[in-house]
């Protein structure tokens, strides 16, 4: 074939309201790539959820697409917000305005998102250039405005500290922190330094500051009002909707008017749009015409080298084309063992009816045509794994001195609580040095070598809540140390009572894992991480073992802990034993129950969601069906839960990692066991 065959296979040309249909996630994304280069334009991927957009993301398995996440619901509590997914959002931002074709990926909730106007975003950079004359002040003033937070020592992105005639920053758009340095108000030299050592790394001309927070001007604009017109590909339009509607109804009860922070589908004009079905069907869809690609996965063969040569030679009898895009390096012995005859070769120079091998990087397999796309994955079980790139960066090491602003509440070891006033350079015995100077009551002072500091950490309260400060000749907080010695001590045996109690109880003791469980997990197309492998192997330890299991497993967004739970979903159900999912919001609930109806598509478990929007009459039904054991796992929030919930044989309960309504009622617990 004298052309490039993903150009052929592809044929990708944009035509508008077109549907593409049967495509898997890695086709679809050589499509999309293949796409840009004809057309010329960026391309903006929307999905109906974050997990959607992940996947899509991962496909591309290129540095040059990006993925545009929102936080889960974050306008309803700032608590929730992640400044790593808005640093993300804003350095895609600042990225966007250069007005190069792009591939970006978001969510519904990444699309409908509220930005600042784009002009307005731009306008706010700071530019700053060796010899510019600046005021110092309105710098400081225009850092603040723009997000940035006053600390005494930079340690992480989106901090500035001013000493004297520097000021050090991080801005979101940098890879390092950056010094500047002062003489009277124009810049004499601009470094950038290490956020651990605080050591300057090189010298720099100029340097850009872009803001470190997304509410600038007004929030009139979206991703697409950033992208110059692009290519907007919905998949699965009805999902999108019907999320849409979702997310918008589920907000109601909420204090803050959404509409302040998305807008809805309808509101974004698209010029250029087409359709990507893989769930959704056409019906009722207004296609200008259709592509079926008849895309399909491939079987996998976990380096089970029989089955792979039948394959290769069933494939090649039926005059069809293998090519392997392989990136495991030493595959000599694998080669050694193939029956049929190979090349080495590139997408220009495939050899019909052959074995093709090519060094080319997708995640999975896929059948198209009269060719058969093979990956490590499919043969050695090893997956390409794509990790986003993370930019948020905040200081692995620091000393609590860097930690410290005057006024802020200190403990000392001996003498309790004070106020820290600062670094004071005093002379003893004519020599001088550097102390903290702690004030106590009636205006005392505590004077403390900085080489001592370990003797003071930063007071850790309830917010709003101000401590009494100690009296230095006062035993006020001998007598408050000696309280919370016995305090500890009470509850420490209480502890120590409770853990007895359970070892002694008998639980229920799940049986090693089978051929069954070993299936399931081998359906995980991806590589575990090590923190991955030892939790399971620790939660599998404890349901085996007939001592009651209470176990929380903490991670981060996207480490990996729904398929950890459920391996020990799978594990519990295989044993006659029900699941209860708690989670904390209805959107959460629907969004897990999806997940987990596709991770556990191929096996027989009957699997029930149950939240305030499943009607009266499907609830009756489920709730005779869970009494009878005719439910496996039931994902729940705790307004679905009511008194009428009983299960058949309750073995495994999990709460879900993003709780927020606080502790489970323990009459509704006991109800459930």
């Amino acid at each position: 074939m004298n052309m490039n065959l993903i150009k052929n296979l592809t044929n990708a040309k944009y035509k508008k309201d077109m549907g593409l249909l049967n495509m898997t996630h890695d086709f679809f994304a050589l499509y999309v790539k293949e796409l840009l280069k004809n057309e010329e334009k960026s391309i903006l991927i929307v999905t109906p959820n974050g997990l959607d957009a992940r996947n899509i993301f991962k496909s591309f398995v290129s540095d040059d697409v990006l993925l545009f996440e929102d936080d889960n619901l974050s306008y309803s509590n700032n608590a929730y917000k992640s400044p790593e997914l808005m640093v993300d959002r804003i350095t895609i931002l600042f990225d966007l305005l250069e007005k190069k074709n792009r591939i970006i990926v978001t969510d519904l909730n990444g699309y409908l998102k509220k930005l600042p106007e784009v002009n307005s975003f731009e306008n706010s950079f700071i530019d700053l250039k060796i010899n510019k004359c600046i005021e110092r002040s309105d710098l400081i003033n225009r850092l603040i405005y723009l997000g940035y937070e006053r600390t005494s020592f930079v340690s992480k992105m989106g901090d500035f500290s001013v000493r004297g005639y520097i000021i050090d920053l991080f801005p979101p758009n940098t890879n390092d922190p950056v010094r500047v340095e002062f003489f009277d108000d124009s810049i004499e030299s601009i470094r950038s330094f290490d956020l651990d050592t605080q050591k300057s790394i090189s010298n720099l001309d100029s340097i850009k500051i872009i803001p470190f927070t997304e509410i600038i001007g007004n929030k009139s604009n979206t991703i697409y009002s950033y992208m110059n017109d692009p290519i907007v590909i919905y998949k699965d339009y009805k999902q999108l909707e019907f999320a849409q509607n979702k997310f918008f109804e589920e907000s109601v009860d909420s204090e803050i008017d959404i509409n302040n922070y998305y807008c809805t589908l309808s509101e974004i004009i698209v010029k250029d749009k087409m359709y990507y079905f893989d769930f959704d069907d056409i019906s009722n869809m207004n296609l200008s015409d259709i592509k079926d690609y008849n895309s399909i996965s491939v079987p996998c063969f976990n380096s089970n080298l029989l089955e792979i040569n039948k394959f290769f030679s069933k494939t090649l009898l039926d005059d069809k084309t293998i090519i392997l895009c392989l990136e495991t390096k030493n595959v000599n012995d694998f080669l050694e063992h193939i029956n049929y005859s190979y090349v080495f070769t590139d997408f220009n120079n495939i050899v019909e009816g052959k074995i093709n091998i090519i060094s080319f990087r997708i995640t999975t397999g896929f059948e198209v045509g009269s060719y058969i796309f093979l990956t490590d994955y499919e043969l050695f079980n090893k997956k390409s794994i794509v990790y986003k790139k993370v930019r948020f960066k905040n200081t692995t090491k620091i000393s609590n001195l860097s930690k410290l602003d005057v006024g802020d509440y200190v403990v000392h070891s001996l003498n309790g609580i004070g106020i820290y006033n600062g670094i004071k350079t005093l002379k003893k015995n004519g020599i001088s040095a550097d102390y903290l100077e702690i004030i106590y009551a009636g205006d005392d002072k505590l004077y403390i070598p900085v080489s001592k500091i370990e003797y003071i950490s930063k007071y850790v309260g309830k917010d709003g809540y101000t401590p009494k400060i100690n009296a230095l000749n006062s035993t006020s907080w001998i007598k408050a140390k000696n309280r919370i010695r016995n305090k500890i001590k009470i509850e420490a045996e209480r502890l120590i009572k409770v853990a007895a109690e359970r070892e002694v109880k008998k639980g229920f003791s799940f049986s090693k894992d089978g051929p069954m469980q070993a299936m399931f997990e081998s359906d995980f197309m991806y590589t575990l991480t090590p923190d991955q492998e030892r939790a399971i192997n620790e939660i599998k330890a404890d349901m085996e073992n007939n001592t009651p299991m209470d176990r929380i497993l903490c991670g981060d967004v996207g480490y990996g802990k729904t398929e950890v739970a459920f391996r020990a979903m799978f594990k519990a159900v295989l044993d006659g034993k029900q699941v209860l999912y708690l989670c904390p919001t209805t959107f959460l609930c629907r969004q897990q129950y999806d997940v987990a109806v596709n991770r556990f598509k191929n096996y027989p478990f009957n699997i029930g969601v149950l939240n305030r929007f499943v009607s009266i009459k499907e609830t009756k039904e489920l709730l005779e069906k869970l009494k009878n054991g005719e439910i496996d796992i039931l994902f729940a929030t705790h307004r679905g839960l009511s008194s009428d919930v009983v299960f058949k044989d309750l073995g495994l309960f999990v709460v879900d990692e993003e709780q927020r309504f606080g502790v489970v009622q323990k009459e509704k617990i006991k109800q459930m066991k």
